[in-house]
């Protein structure tokens, strides 16, 4: 009998270390002593990194709405504070929504590295957006 195994994509955030890690850490210890992160990992990398794909769009897509926040709030007078308060409003839940995106991509994911991120967006084409949000390496 012959028995055909799915070729995973390579994953550009994850190697096949990472995953022989988790491997290992079930083969040791159980799937029980697995945290939340090594779950996502392992999901991601069995899908090609398209669950961190949707998660970049949509942030790309917030950081784009929170660009044009950001100048209304640059181009509002103090005086219309009703204006101003609305708009500070939305500007602060798209940040908490940005600060979801990075938590999801920093704690899940486990992507540490700005650069992994930047080099993505390049390779995909999904925005400049969100780019240039992306605090540089220390």
């Amino acid at each position: 009998m012959i028995t055909k195994f799915k070729q995973f994509e390579a994953s550009h955030f994850h190697t096949i270390k990472d995953i022989d890690e988790i491997l290992d850490k079930i083969s040791a210890t159980g799937m029980e002593s697995l945290e939340t992160s090594d779950l996502y990992v392992l999901l991601n990398y069995s899908k090609g990194d398209e669950y961190i794909h949707e998660v970049l769009i949509s942030a790309n897509k917030t950081a784009k709405e929170l660009k044009k926040y950001d100048h209304l709030l640059q181009v509002i007078t103090k005086n219309d504070t009703k204006e101003l308060e609305k708009i500070s409003k939305i500007y602060n839940d798209l940040n908490m929504k940005m600060q979801m995106y990075n938590d999801t991509l920093v704690h899940l994911f486990r992507i540490e590295d700005p650069d992994d991120i930047k080099s993505y967006l390049q390779q995909t084409g999904i925005g400049d957006e969100l780019d240039s949000m992306i605090a540089p390496k220390n």
